[in-house]
């Protein structure tokens, strides 16, 4: 696999490619801590990069650890890494994780250590994915840190996807444990029928992502219903559009669920279109 290029921020220094930091002994390593949150910068502007910076912030506090590093540190770490580049599309992946244990299981609040990682990659293009309905289930708040962009979350989401992908799908729409919709296995979700928008409600067993408010938000603003409700799985094979938000891609429609064919829905479009210019506003 191509080493993608990348310049990473930690203890000082910026440096180049995929530098080693957590060794063996590490909390991060071996009890799961780390706390990641990602960012996109694109044609020199940077959507709600502050609340990504805040948002790695918070979520280090739910895995019990004091981030080293303020919001606004790591959004002046970003703008300095950015500069690194030329006009590249890229991905700011900010990360915490605990060094040090303190007796059983439990991290030493104050050992967190800090990186920032800025990545040269291109946003997918707008061809449209395929989904089917995972056997994996997301957990609820009281069995995972459902409330944090926590990297112990992602495994759960990784079997889901090579599940699809076994099966001939690009994606994986995931479940809660009551058997309703809850998102796709790294996105979150959004089917449109007869002309409203619905996505599932939180409940918190996902983090309802910073794209995914921006996107209701723009939605309302331009006039679109938009209803956060219950959402079954035959609410999604028949459902007239369906997409996702997430900042790897932003926005990204569905052109199969299972066996159903789908258009790219104009809603999506328009949609795509109005959060592609609010993000002209947000010049890094």
């Amino acid at each position: 696999m191509q080493q993608l290029k990348t310049w990473t921020f930690f203890d000082g220094e910026w440096l180049e490619g995929n530098p080693k930091f957590i060794g063996p002994l590490s909390h991060g390593s071996w009890m799961g801590s780390p706390v990641f949150d990602g960012a996109r910068i694109f044609d020199g502007y940077a959507p709600d990069l502050m609340l990504h910076c805040e948002r790695v912030v918070k979520s280090a506090e739910a895995m019990l650890m004091k981030s080293p590093v303020s919001a606004e540190k790591i959004y002046e770490l970003a703008k300095t890494g950015a500069k690194k580049f030329g006009s590249e599309d890229l991905y700011v992946r900010p990360l915490i994780w605990a060094e040090e244990s303190m007796g059983l299981l439990r991290c030493n609040p104050d050992s967190a250590k800090f990186c920032l990682s800025v990545i040269e990659m291109p946003l997918p293009d707008d061809s449209g994915l395929s989904a089917c309905i995972s056997s994996f289930k997301k957990p609820d708040a009281s069995s995972a840190p459902t409330d944090a962009k926590a990297a112990c979350l992602y495994p759960n989401g990784a079997r889901a996807m090579q599940e699809a992908i076994s099966r001939g799908f690009q994606h994986a729409i995931m479940l809660d444990q009551n058997l309703k919709v809850a998102e796709f296995a790294s996105a979150n979700l959004f089917i449109v029928k007869d002309e409203v928008i619905l996505t599932p409600k939180a409940t918190g067993c996902f983090l309802a992502g910073i794209t995914r408010s921006r996107v209701i938000t723009l939605a309302k603003e331009n006039g679109l219903k938009v209803v956060e409700t219950d959402i079954e799985v035959d609410d999604v094979l028949n459902a007239d559009e369906v997409f996702s938000t997430g900042n790897y891609s932003k926005l990204s429609y569905f052109n199969k669920i299972e066996n159903k064919r789908m258009e790219r829905g104009e809603i999506y479009k328009q949609l795509r279109e109005i959060y592609f210019e609010f993000s002209k506003t947000c010049k890094l």
